[in-house]
Order: structure tokens, then C-alpha cells, then sequence
């Protein structure tokens, strides 16, 4: 795991000194031009002044934007760290508890009857 660790960052910075700037999709899926992705990473100025990243689903919807970053290599290494934790990462609920009254009854199903 750390072998494959290692080499997996190897690639990305080999990527950011050798034509990211120039070919983003390149980096996004290298090696494997013509395949469709679930999502895709869109790494982005925010106002000329911090780098951001957004990950949008394959209809263009905006799933999640990042934080800012100071950075390019450090918005990249965001990008890497949602892809290692997003598939394992448990949901954790923490609205508060909706009052009773709040909720909203639903209508009892209709029972059947035999013929």
C-alpha cells in the first residue's frame, strides 16, 4: 500500500512539473483518454487569488466546491485527499432533531382487500 502510495504521488507531481497547466484532463485520467468518469474535478482560480477545486457529476450539476487554497500543488493534494477518503467516509448526521409537529404525517396505505 505505501509502494503504491508513493508511486501514485510520484505521478502527480511528475504531472505538475510536466504540462498540468497546459492539459488538465491529463492529469484527471492519465493514461486513459475516452473514459467516462463518474464525476470530474475541475480545478479553478477563485478571483485570481486563491486556487479551488469543485467536483461536478457527469451532468455538469456542482457537487461539492473546496476550500481555497494558496496554491495549485496544495489544491491538487485536496483533490487526492477527497478521492482517498470520499468512498470510505461514513455519513454523520448532525441537524438537530426536527420537532414532532414539524414532521410531516403521512396519509396511512390503503389496505387490501379480499374478493
Amino acid at each position: 500500500m505505501g509502494e503504491a502510495l508513493s508511486r501514485s504521488r510520484a505521478s502527480r507531481n511528475a504531472a505538475l512539473s510536466s504540462g498540468f497547466n497546459d492539459e488538465p484532463e491529463h492529469f484527471l485520467c492519465p493514461g486513459n483518454q475516452g473514459v467516462v468518469m463518474a464525476g470530474k474535478f475541475e480545478l479553478f482560480r477563485d478571483g485570481g487569488v486563491s486556487f479551488r477545486f469543485r467536483l461536478k457529476a457527469p451532468n455538469g450539476t456542482v457537487v461539492a466546491v473546496s476550500k481555497q487554497y494558496s496554491d495549485k500543488a496544495s489544491a491538487v493534494e485536496g483533490i487526492h485527499a477527497v478521492r482517498e477518503c470520499a468512498g470510505t467516509g461514513l455519513i454523520t448526521d448532525l441537524c438537530p432533531p426536527m420537532p414532532r409537529k414539524a414532521v410531516k404525517k403521512q396519509a396511512p396505505l390503503p389496505v387490501a382487500t379480499a374478493v
